[in-house]
């Protein structure tokens, strides 16, 4: 990262990979105890970011539940940057 321009600003995510490829909720949970939510949205100025779980996306078969959720998060995110794009909602932190 030294390399990187000190000019552009970084944020660096703490990675989902001890909850592994099959994610079971106990795994999420203790990830989200140590680090926080595994997935959410941010603003910065006026960039927004999107952080994902993507193991709830490679085998979700024991966390439907979250995945759902995340899922939701998503979707209503999407909704929103449409609307956006289109001129029906102004852009607010």
């Amino acid at each position: 990262m030294g390399e990187i321009h000190p000019a552009i600003p970084l944020l660096c995510v703490c990675g989902n990979h001890d909850v592994g490829n099959r994610p079971t909720a106990s795994s999420v949970e203790a990830f989200k105890k140590d680090f926080g939510d595994d997935y959410f949205v941010f603003w910065i100025d006026k960039m927004k970011g999107i952080v994902l779980n993507t193991n709830l996306y490679f085998d979700p078969s024991a966390v439907r539940d979250i995945q759902t959720c995340a899922r939701s998060l998503l979707y209503k995110q999407q909704v929103r940057m449409n609307h956006l794009l289109s001129g029906r909602e102004k852009m607010s932190s």
